[in-house]
């Protein structure tokens, strides 16, 4: 390249400069996998844990993980909450309670909403709230991210009408009578 953009005599053009302000220069070219060495003049293996793009190295971040000098996401039901990994396993399954229907997180997002709970996360992770069930009958769940749910106690049960609040209320038994029959 010639770097001759000043003229290098008073009152002549830009560009005008001699051959010897002209000088070669080798333009490295690396692999998508591989980066510039901190000399500029040799390709160098992207190391584990990291990504590059021919030029520059990148340490992998929260959410992925890095081999071959390629980036890749964790998937869904999944996160990795550590930088510079290097293997698929850093990607972990997201805990009982809690989903991800993202790739490439740090953290599990979303948890099961009051009045669901999940026992146990499946193989892989859940990825997304079908996995969250509702309570069973005789039991409520009164916050999100529950495991299990809890009994409600002896001789209560849970009214519909109350569900949102998710209060166990004293089971009420009416009888109304129209005749001779009778409804409970």
């Amino acid at each position: 390249w010639c770097n001759d953009t000043f003229p290098t005599r008073p009152n002549s053009l830009p560009g005008s400069g001699t051959r010897q302000a002209c000088r070669s220069v080798d333009i490295i070219k690396c692999e998508n996998v591989e980066f510039i060495s901190a000399n500029g003049k040799t390709c160098e293996s992207c190391p584990p844990g990291h990504f590059c793009d021919g030029s520059s190295m990148t340490e992998c971040g929260l959410g992925y993980w890095c081999a071959g000098g390629k980036r890749h996401k964790c998937p869904k039901g999944t996160v990795n909450a550590k930088t510079r990994q290097n293997t698929s396993s850093a990607c972990i399954p997201c805990d009982a309670g809690s989903y991800n229907t993202l790739q490439g997180q740090y953290m599990c997002p979303f948890t099961c909403a009051s009045g669901t709970y999940m026992a146990a996360a499946p193989a892989g992770g859940a990825q997304n709230a079908s996995f969250c069930v509702d309570c069973p009958a005789g039991s409520y769940c009164p916050q999100r991210g529950m495991t299990e749910p809890l009994a409600c106690p002896a001789g209560t049960t849970l009214r519909s009408s109350l569900s949102e609040k998710l209060h166990c209320d004293p089971m009420r038994i009416t009888k109304k009578f129209a005749g001779d029959a009778s409804i409970g």
